[in-house]
C-alpha cells in the first residue's frame, strides 16, 4: 500500500489549464455591439455553479475535503482555516451546534444543561456503540418497551445522533424511535431538540422547521437549545436578520441565552461584516453575566480583522487580545493566525512577523496553516516545524503539507512528506487518500486514482462522499458511464449519501462533453437510483435546451412534474438561457413567450441577456420587442441596456427608432442629452479626430471623445436623482399600459404571441431543416459514388 501511494504521487505531473471549447460566435473585426453579444452569450453559464466556473468550485471542494478531517482552528486551537470565511463558519457550526450536551439525553429539564441523576435506566446505553444499542433495542419485547420512559428513548436518540456522521442509516433509526415515542407517549423538548439536531447535521432546514412547528403545535415550549439549533441553521444559510429576530424572541419570552447563543450570533456578524453589531452583542453578553471564552474572543477578533483595511482599523482586534490576557485567558495559535492573515492581506509583512514572534514569546507554537501565512508551505513548513520548534506534526498537519505541495505541483516534495509521515508512525487516513486521488483525477489519470481507492479498501479505510464523488466524476469525464454507476452502486451500498451537490457535479461534468446523449444517459440512470432535486432538473434542461430539441425539453418538463417539482420562473430561465447559449434564438423566444403566457414575469437579468443575444441587425425587430418588454413589465433598464439598444439603432441606420427610444426615456425622466453626447462621441471615435472639421456635432461630444475616446457615460450623469424620477415615472407608465389589469395582460399576451413561431410550426420547421440536411448529405454521397464508378 505504501509503495502504491508513493508510486502514485511520483507519477503526477503539473496540471494543464483546462480549455473549454466554444462555438465561434462572432467573426473577427466585430463592432462593439457584437462584442457585447459575445459577452452576453459567455455569461449564459448556469448560475453560480456553472460548468465554466468548475475550476473555482473544485478548488473550494479540494480545500473542504481536507478541512472535513481537520478540527476547527478558531474553536479548538488546532488549525487555522485559510480558505474563505464561509467555510470557517461551516466548521464553526461543528463545534457550537451540539444541542444535546451531556445530560440532555438523560432528560434534563433546563435544556440539558443539568442532567438528571435519577434511578437507573431500564435500557443500558453506557459504553455501547450505536449499533449495539440498536440491536439491544430491537431485541426488547413490546411489553418491556411499554415500561420505557421518555428519558430512555431520548438517551437512545442521543446515541444515534452521535453515530449519524459515522453511518447515515442512523437517520432512519432515529425516525423509527420517534414513531415509537409518538405511539407510546408524548415527546418532550429534549426529543424534538435531538431531532432538530439531526436535521441540522443533515443540513435539512425544512425538516428542522417541521419539528420546530410540531413542537409548538403540541404546546411544548422551546428552550435555549431549541433556539440555539435554529439560530445555527439560519446563520449557516446566511440569514443573519432572521437569526437576530430569533434572538429578540428569546429575550421577549425570557428564555436564557448562553455562550453558544452569542457565539453563533457573533459568527453571523463575521459573515455580514458587521463589527458594530458584534460589539453590541458582546456588551449584551457581559451585562447578562456570561463570561466570554477563547472562542468568543477569537470570533470577535475575526470579525474585526475581516473588516480592517489598515492598522488603525485592526487596533480593536489587538485590544481584544490584551483583554484576553488580563482576564487570564491564554491566546491560542488561531488567535494569532487570524491577525497574521489579516496583516499579510494588508501587505504588512513586517508587522505580521512581529505578531509571529510575539506568539513564540507567549509560548504558543505554530501549526501548518500559520506557517503558510508567513510564506512557508509543504516540505519547508514541515522541516521548520520539526527542526526549529521541535513539534511532532499531527496527521492533519501532514495532510496539509501534502496538499500544499501538490497544489504547488511539487510532487517530489509531496512524496518526501509522505515518506516522513510513514517513518514517524503515522498512517494515511481518508483525507490523505482524498488529496492524492483528487490530484490524479485533475491530472486525468483515473487508473492510478482507482489503484489508491483499492488500496484503501485493503487497509479497511472507509471512503467518504468526496472520494466517491471524485472517482465518479473522473469516469464521467472519460465517458465511461457504466463504470461511474458501478461506483454509485458501491457508494450507496456503503451507506454513503449521494447528495444533491454530488448529483449536480455529475450532471455538470457530463455536460462538458457537449454530447446530449451522454447527459441524457447519465440523468436517466440517476433517476433510477435517486430522486434528484429541482436544481438538478434545471441543469439538465439548461444543457438539453442548447441542442434546440424542443420535444426533449417538453419530456423533461413532464418528468419534472412527475417528481413533484414546481415549474417556475427559474425553470424557464434555465431553458431560455440554454437555448440562447446554443444559438437557438427562435427556440429561446418560444420558451420566453410560453413563460409569459403562464403569467411568469421576466426579471432584469433575463431581459437584458435576451436583448444582447439579438444583437445582429437581422434580429433587430425582435430586439425592439424585447426592449418594449422592459416598460411593459415595469422593469427599469440600466445605462448599459439603453446604450446597447441605441448603438444597434445607429448601426442599422434606424434614426426613427432611435428618436422613439429617446422620447421614451425622456418621458421616464432620463436626461437624454447625455446619451446623445455618448453616441456622438462613439461616432467620432469611428471617424477619427482628423476628420471632425466641418461636422456639425455638439461641443460636448468632441470634449467627451477627446477626454475618454471610449464609451463611458456613468461619470457624466447624476444617476441618483434620475433613477428616482425614472422609477416614479415608470410606475405610472406600468399602470397606464395595464400591467395591473389581468384582462389587458391576457389580451396583450395574445397579440404578442403572434410575433413568435408557435410550437407546432417550430417542430415542423426543425424537421424540415433536418430532412433538407439529410437530403443534401445523400446527394453528396450519390455524386461521390457516381464519380468513382465513372472513373
Amino acid at each position: 500500500m505504501i509503495r502504491i501511494i508513493n508510486d502514485r504521487i511520483s507519477h503526477l505531473r503539473p496540471l494543464k489549464k483546462q480549455k473549454f471549447s466554444r462555438l465561434p460566435l462572432i467573426a473577427p473585426g466585430s463592432t462593439i455591439v457584437h462584442q457585447q453579444q459575445l459577452k452576453a452569450l459567455e455569461s449564459l453559464d448556469y448560475g453560480d455553479d456553472s460548468i465554466l466556473s468548475r475550476e473555482k468550485e473544485n478548488k473550494i471542494e479540494e480545500k473542504q475535503q481536507l478541512l472535513d478531517h481537520v478540527d476547527d482552528p478558531i474553536l479548538k486551537g488546532e488549525k487555522e482555516n485559510k480558505i474563505d470565511e464561509i467555510e470557517v463558519i461551516h466548521q464553526h457550526f461543528d463545534y457550537v451546534d451540539d444541542p444535546i450536551p451531556k445530560g440532555e439525553e438523560m432528560g434534563g429539564e433546563k435544556g440539558g444543561e443539568k442532567g438528571e441523576k435519577s434511578e437507573k435506566s431500564l435500557i443500558d446505553v453506557e459504553n455501547k456503540t450505536g449499533e449495539e444499542v440498536w440491536i439491544h433495542y430491537k431485541s426488547l419485547s413490546n411489553k418491556f418497551k411499554d415500561k420505557l420512559q421518555i428519558k430512555d428513548f431520548n438517551k437512545i436518540l442521543g446515541i444515534f445522533l452521535r453515530n449519524l456522521s459515522i453511518d447515515p442509516v442512523f437517520h432512519d433509526r432515529m425516525l423509527t424511535i420517534l414513531d415509537e415515542i409518538n405511539y407510546r407517549m408524548k415527546p418532550d423538548e429534549s426529543t424534538y431538540n435531538t431531532m432538530m439536531s439531526m436535521s441540522l447535521q443533515r443540513k435539512n432546514l425544512e425538516e428542522m422547521k417541521y419539528y420546530f412547528d410540531i413542537m409548538q403545535d403540541q404546546k411544548i415550549q422551546p428552550n435555549t437549545i431549541t433556539y440555539n439549533v435554529m439560530i445555527t441553521a439560519i446563520v449557516r444559510i446566511g440569514k443573519a436578520a432572521q437569526a437576530f429576530a430569533l434572538y429578540d424572541d428569546m429575550r421577549k419570552k425570557g428564555i436564557e441565552r448562553n455562550q453558544k447563543t452569542f457565539t453563533m450570533l457573533i459568527q453571523a456578524c463575521v459573515k455580514t461584516r458587521d463589527v458594530k453589531q458584534a460589539k453590541s452583542l458582546y456588551n449584551d453578553m457581559l451585562r447578562e453575566g456570561i463570561i466570554p471564552d477563547v472562542i468568543i474572543y477569537n470570533t470577535l477578533i475575526n470579525v474585526t480583522a475581516r473588516n480592517a483595511t489598515n492598522l488603525k482599523e485592526l487596533e480593536p482586534a489587538f485590544n481584544f487580545v490584551e483583554e484576553m490576557k488580563q482576564k487570564g485567558i491564554t491566546p491560542i495559535t488561531s488567535t494569532y493566525s487570524i491577525l497574521v492573515k489579516s496583516l499579510i492581506e494588508m501587505g504588512k509583512r513586517t508587522e505580521a512577523l512581529q505578531i509571529f514572534n510575539q506568539m513564540e514569546k507567549d509560548g504558543c507554537k505554530p501549526d501548518a496553516l500559520i506557517l503558510e501565512g508567513i510564506g512557508l508551505t509543504g516540505l519547508k513548513s514541515l522541516i521548520k516545524m520539526r527542526d526549529t520548534y521541535n513539534i511532532t506534526p499531527s496527521n492533519e498537519d501532514y495532510n496539509t503539507f501534502i496538499n500544499q505541495a501538490i497544489r504547488e505541483s511539487k510532487f517530489n516534495d509531496a512524496a518526501e512528506i509522505l515518506r516522513i509521515m510513514l517513518q514517524n508512525g503515522f498512517q494515511p487516513d481518508v483525507s490523505t487518500y482524498s488529496i492524492i486521488i483528487n490530484a490524479h483525477i485533475k491530472n486525468n489519470d483515473i487508473s492510478k486514482a482507482m489503484q489508491l481507492y483499492n488500496a484503501m479498501k485493503i487497509d479497511n479505510i472507509k471512503s467518504d462522499s468526496y472520494i466517491f464523488s471524485a472517482l465518479i466524476i473522473g469516469y464521467v469525464m472519460k465517458k465511461e458511464i457504466d463504470q461511474a454507476f458501478k461506483l454509485i452502486d458501491e457508494m450507496l451500498n456503503s451507506h454513503v449519501e449521494l447528495n444533491n451537490r454530488t448529483i449536480n457535479r455529475i450532471i455538470d461534468t457530463a455536460s462538458e462533453h457537449q454530447d446530449i446523449n451522454i447527459i441524457q444517459k447519465v440523468f436517466d440512470r440517476l433517476l433510477r437510483m435517486t430522486n434528484p432535486d429541482k436544481v438538478a432538473f434545471e441543469r439538465v434542461l439548461w444543457r438539453v435546451a442548447q441542442s434546440g430539441q424542443l420535444t426533449m425539453v417538453e419530456n423533461y418538463l413532464i418528468l419534472m412534474e412527475k417528481y413533484n417539482h414546481k415549474i417556475d420562473f427559474d425553470t424557464y430561465k434555465s431553458i431560455i438561457t440554454g437555448s440562447c447559449k446554443g444559438l437557438y434564438l427562435s427556440e429561446g423566444l418560444y420558451w420566453y413567450q410560453r413563460m409569459i403566457n403562464l403569467k411568469l414575469r421576466p426579471n432584469h437579468l433575463l431581459l437584458s441577456t435576451l436583448l444582447r443575444c439579438h444583437a445582429e441587425p437581422k434580429y433587430s425587430n425582435k430586439m425592439f420587442v424585447l426592449w418594449n418588454d422592459f416598460h411593459y413589465f415595469g422593469i427599469l433598464p440600466d445605462d448599459e441596456d439603453i446604450m446597447f439598444v441605441l448603438l444597434i439603432c445607429r448601426e442599422i441606420g434606424s434614426w426613427q427608432m432611435e428618436n422613439r427610444i429617446l422620447r421614451q426615456l425622456k418621458d421616464l425622466g432620463y436626461n437624454t442629452d447625455t446619451y446623445k453626447t455618448a453616441l456622438d462621441a462613439i461616432d467620432l471615435q469611428k471617424i477619427g479626430i482628423e476628420k471632425i472639421q466641418g461636422l456639425k456635432l455638439n461641443t460636448g461630444a468632441i470634449e467627451l471623445w477627446i477626454k475618454q475616446r471610449k464609451m463611458s457615460i456613468n461619470a457624466y450623469k447624476k444617476r441618483e436623482i434620475e433613477i428616482k424620477n425614472a422609477k416614479e415615472n415608470l410606475q405610472k407608465w406600468a399602470n397606464k399600459v395595464g400591467i395591473r389589469n389581468e384582462a389587458k395582460l391576457d389580451t396583450s399576451a395574445k397579440k404578442r404571441v403572434n410575433q413568435w413561431l408557435p410550437y407546432s410550426e417550430m417542430v415542423k420547421l426543425r424537421k424540415k431543416k433536418e430532412e433538407e440536411a439529410a437530403t443534401a448529405t445523400a446527394t453528396v454521397q450519390d455524386n461521390t459514388n457516381l464519380n468513382i464508378n465513372t472513373k
